[in-house]
């Protein structure tokens, strides 16, 4: 396994990723491209309209935006002197509830 990416959770039609990762030397090939992307269809085609990503790396930013995300806010975390930052994309733009979405 040369990388990941982890689809923490999925409420009301949004899907959020955890954690993405890619080993060193094999950064810079495309590969969290194509990790980003196959999360994606996963959710695009299981009834999620959006993905959320949150990150306190702020030089992984390039990385995102170029995955198609959009800053949706900047917080600070509590206790810590730390900023969390949220980006957001549109899968699709109508909520149909998925088979993993529950009643």
């Amino acid at each position: 396994m040369v990388g990941y990416i982890v689809v923490e959770s999925m409420h009301y039609g949004v899907m959020y990723l955890g954690w993405v990762g890619v080993l060193e030397s094999y950064r810079k090939q495309g590969i969290a491209r194509k990790l980003f992307k196959s999360a994606e269809e996963w959710g695009g085609n299981n009834g999620f309209h959006k993905s959320e990503f949150e990150t306190q790396v702020i030089g992984l930013l390039p990385l995102f935006i170029k995955q198609g995300y959009s800053l949706e806010g900047v917080g600070k975390i509590v206790g810590k002197d730390l900023i969390t930052i949220c980006l957001v994309k549109i899968l699709n733009n109508r909520f149909e509830p998925g088979p993993l979405q529950g009643a």
